[in-house]
């Protein structure tokens, strides 16, 4: 064992308690001197603050005076009844010289009621004409202190009454020496008088000494103040100087009360050499206390360490016995040693702890050596369980490495040395880095932040991986920093990987399916309304116009009556043969497209309106065994000229296409403003009157279509929709109507009627002990009508029905459009107990994003991906997709055009809850067949 230096523990105890003594001694010494201080600056701040109410006081006693002179003066004057009677100037002619000498008064100063001066006498003083006008405003006194190059005065000015009116003002000044004077004889100080100086001193002063009582000092006070203070440095504190081995301390305080920044100050010069020299004497005496009390503290202390610490080195001498294992000699020495006894001690104690510590410590001995030989025995066992885990990480599924701080690989398991491309003992020693694409940036620094142990928690990033062969994959890392208990080792980086390449390739292929329409491959109602903004932004920057067409098919000659997706497909693949690459088309609606044209011109869009028109009435369809053709009708608006902003763009663009449509099939229209609201106005009249003339003569009805429970095998509700009867059949309103409703009052209209209609029926099915569940289409007007939901919870008060026996319908188009207030809309029916249905979903694929947001508790699928799932293997994919998501949130499925038992078998097994479709008309329950699908119940 290497030699060191041996210092005693009694010196050392001597030493860390001495340090402590001397500390405490420090600490004991400096609070006592702060304290003396502290009280010294306590008593000067009362002592300043009696001398500053004491110059306040004797300031306002002065202006008391003065106002009390005044007002006397002013009742020797009897109310005159204008301030020139001769009567009221003979008084203060007769009275002046006995005011003067009795009161010390400067000048007299007489002004009429519009502030000019009519007399004066004494002195010659500048009244400020500002404060003369505020006297006669204000009709009460003005203190002020007015100062010149040579002297100050206080004067005040006070208004003169006359017969219950103003008659003018009258000013007393006296000099302001006298205060000072007085303030000295009460304080024993020397003050002065600080005035504007027409130029600024040293330091900035803008004063000067007007008057002073320090006039026998044998050095220029003043002078000395303005070469080392400033001002501010004075200005209501207080500062000291030394001269001439005297300490005068010094400070400032402002006269005036109005304006404390303005001039005059007073200067307070007091001298405290006394003051400071007994300070200075009585901390001299508590440090040279301290000291003697320090030095007797640690005389005892090394004492009576050197009497009871001696013990304790008898006892080290014989502790290092036990580090040779001579325990008998350890024992020996310690019974051995006699000394004098003056009780039982700690040092006995530990004499004691110390022998009994020698035996166990020879019994340890023996059981380690016994222990030594189990130790290896398991040592054997270990080595094979490492062999079993060594082979677990080998045949694991995941990427499992160890790499040192700098990134050298210094483990690898098999799944690792397949995705790294190459064999192990190529990947070990290599860096880890180097199989990162310079892009994977943040990645890097996300692992150098856990190599340097800057971040303690574990990183799980994904990432670009290029593997030996060069090919790119994603993999989803976890890295974790290990820092070893063995001293000397280094920390090591274990990272876990899995290769996620495949799920990143569905997930890009998600991605594209939010911004483009499943059927025809454009782009959905998502990316339009993400584009066409920035078409507008651009053309706005550039000074360009951007056109507009919305264009939408019908079908001609055919039963059914949506278009179908053979027809989008096929048609969509014509539109495209005009486009340029600039352009873009979008599907936004079942049959409705948008095409957005930067930089065009009215010739160029006229014309490729009209391609457009003949390519598509051009076409011939074949569904089936029925033949028919494709009419479309164009609208167009231009930006800036139609509109200036995306949607009155958009809505300017669709009502010239309503106007296009009511010219036959095949026309289009470039949106007027004029012509278009005549139009509008013309149609919407006839409209309205037509539906309120049937709604008056009970001709509208409720058309009941059945909605089958497909695990229940019955009918779970029926949904109804507002129609009108005329000779040829019903007549939806929302499909022949739809368009002119949605910008007219009538939507909210039809939306009461038919709310009211389907309460009527279920009170009146519940009073006949029987239960029904109607599920209800609202427009989207009732969305944006704040009274919608009050009307709702009215007549559900009013009925006294089960709100769960009402389902509230919304169409998905409705709801991107407005999902915020869609979003309250809909909170607001759950509150109220009802329960709520999205649909015709699947037909704008971005709702993917929106769903989870939204608290419906049904979702309806577009029947036109359903009518033929059990032909077209994409139809069915995407279904499946739908259901999968819809189910993923909680929320229940509908599906419409069920045609088939085959169709019906695959939506069962995809586990949707609800159907209906023409497979149901005909197989509903007795117990439903007064609302069956054919039912018409008159309003």
């Amino acid at each position: 064992m290497e030699t060191t230096f041996f210092l005693s523990l009694r010196w050392k105890l001597a030493l860390v308690l001495g340090g402590v003594f001397i500390v405490l001694n420090t600490l004991f010494a400096y609070f006592a001197y702060s304290d003396a201080k502290q009280g010294f600056n306590e008593e000067r701040l009362l002592l300043r603050n009696k001398q500053d109410n004491l110059a306040k006081m004797l300031s306002e006693d002065s202006f008391l005076i003065l106002e009390q002179l005044a007002e006397l003066f002013v009742l020797n004057g009897q109310e005159p009844n204008r301030y020139s009677d001769q009567k009221m100037l003979s008084v203060f002619d007769r009275n002046w010289e006995q005011w003067q000498f009795i009161w010390d008064l400067e000048n007299i100063t007489v002004f009429d009621a519009t502030g000019l001066k009519i007399k004066s006498r004494g002195r010659k003083i500048h009244t400020d004409r500002v404060l003369v006008d505020q006297t006669l405003q204000s009709e009460s006194p003005v203190h002020t202190i007015n100062c010149s190059q040579t002297s100050c005065y206080q004067q005040v000015i006070v208004p003169v009454m006359g017969k219950g009116t103003l008659v003018g003002a009258f000013s007393m000044a006296r000099t302001f020496a006298d205060t000072v004077i007085k303030f000295k004889e009460a304080t024993r100080v020397d003050v002065g008088v600080l005035i504007d100086s027409p130029k600024k001193l040293t330091n900035g002063w803008p004063y000067t000494l007007s008057a002073k009582t320090f006039a026998g000092l044998d050095f220029d006070l003043f002078a000395y103040l303005t070469e080392h203070y400033t001002f501010v440095q004075l200005l209501n504190k207080s500062g000291t100087l030394t001269v001439n081995d005297q300490i005068y301390e010094v400070r400032i305080r402002p006269l005036r009360m109005d304006n404390a920044t303005q001039a005059p100050f007073l200067l307070i010069v007091e001298e405290i050499t006394g003051n400071m020299r007994m300070l200075d004497s009585q901390l001299e005496k508590v440090w040279i206390q301290g000291l003697m009390s320090l030095l007797c503290s640690l005389a005892v202390l090394v004492l009576v360490s050197w009497f009871f610490l001696r013990r304790i080195a008898y006892l080290a001498k014989a502790l290092p016995l036990l580090a040779t294992h001579e325990y008998n000699q350890f024992r020996k020495e310690i019974v051995q040693k006699k000394w004098i006894s003056l009780g039982f001690d700690e040092i006995d104690k530990l004499n004691d702890t110390v022998l009994t510590l020698a035996l166990q410590l020879e019994n340890l001995e023996h059981i380690v050596r016994k222990n030594t030989l189990h130790i290896l025995e398991k040592s054997q066992e270990l080595a094979t369980e490492r062999d079993s885990i060594q082979e677990l990480v080998n045949s694991a599924p995941v990427i499992m490495l160890t790499q040192k701080v700098n990134g050298q690989i210094l483990t690898i398991n098999q799944e690792g040395v397949k995705v790294f491309g190459e064999e192990k003992n190529q990947v070990i020693g290599r860096l880890f880095d180097l199989y990162l694409p310079p892009t994977e940036t943040h990645h890097l620094n996300q692992l150098d932040q856990l190599r340097l142990s800057k971040s303690m928690h574990p990183i799980q990033i994904e990432g670009g991986f290029i593997s030996a062969t060069g090919s790119f994959l994603h993999v989803f890392w976890i890295h974790t920093l290990f820092n070893s208990n063995r001293q000397g080792s280094e920390p090591i980086v274990l990272s876990l990987g899995m290769d996620i390449s495949a799920e990143k390739l569905t997930e890009q292929k998600m991605l594209k399916m939010a911004s483009f329409d499943p059927v025809t491959g454009l782009g959905n109602q998502q990316r339009f309304q993400r584009e066409l903004p920035q078409a507008l932004k651009i053309a706005k920057r550039y000074g360009h116009s951007v056109a507009l067409l919305y264009f939408d098919l019908q079908q001609i000659n055919l039963a059914q009556e949506a278009v179908d997706k053979r027809v989008m497909v096929k048609v969509a693949s014509h539109l495209k043969q005009f486009m340029r690459e600039s352009d873009l088309l979008c599907r936004i609606g079942e049959s409705q497209f948008v095409l957005i044209l930067p930089d065009a011109q009215t010739p160029g869009v006229v014309s490729l309106a009209q391609k457009i028109i003949k390519r598509i009435s051009s076409l011939k369809l074949t569904l089936g065994s029925h033949y028919g053709e494709i009419a479309t009708n164009i609208g167009i608006a231009f930006y800036p000229r139609h509109a200036d902003s995306p949607d009155h763009l958009l809505a300017n663009a669709e009502r010239a296409m309503v106007y296009a449509k009511l010219n036959g099939k095949n026309f289009y229209y470039i949106y007027e403003q004029t012509l278009t609201n005549k139009h509008e106005t013309d149609l919407n009249q006839n409209t309205v009157q037509q539906i309120q003339q049937l709604l008056d003569n009970d001709e509208g009805v409720l058309n009941f279509t059945p909605v089958f429970d497909v695990h229940r095998r019955r009918v779970g509700f029926y949904q109804c929709s507002i129609c009108l009867a005329s000779p040829n059949g019903e007549i939806p309103l929302s499909r022949e109507y739809g368009q002119v409703i949605e910008q007219l009052d009538l939507a909210e209209q039809l939306d009461h009627v038919s709310i009211v209609r389907v309460f009527e029926i279920i009170a009146s099915m519940k009073r006949r002990n029987k239960n029904v569940k109607l599920s209800l289409a609202l427009s989207g007007l009732s969305v944006t009508q704040a009274d919608s939901i009050k009307f709702i919870g009215s007549l559900l008060k009013h009925y006294q029905i089960d709100p769960g026996q009402i389902i509230f319908d919304l169409n998905e188009h409705y709801v991107l459009r407005n999902l915020t207030q869609s979003h309250n809309f809909i909170n607001q029916i759950k509150q109220l107990g009802c329960e709520f249905c999205l649909s015709d979903f699947g037909v704008e694929f971005s709702s993917f994003f929106y769903l989870k947001q939204l608290p419906v508790d049904f979702v309806r699928i577009d029947g036109s991906f359903v009518r033929r799932m059990d032909k077209h293997k994409e139809d069915n994919m995407y279904v499946r997709a739908l259901v999968d998501v819809i189910h993923a949130y909680g929320k229940r499925v509908i599906v419409d055009d069920v045609e088939s038992e085959r169709v019906l078998l695959l939506v069962e097994q995809l586990g949707i809850e609800y159907a209906r479709g023409s497979f149901f008309d005909e197989r509903v329950d007795n117990q439903s067949a007064s609302l069956s699908s054919s039912s018409l119940l008159p309003l």
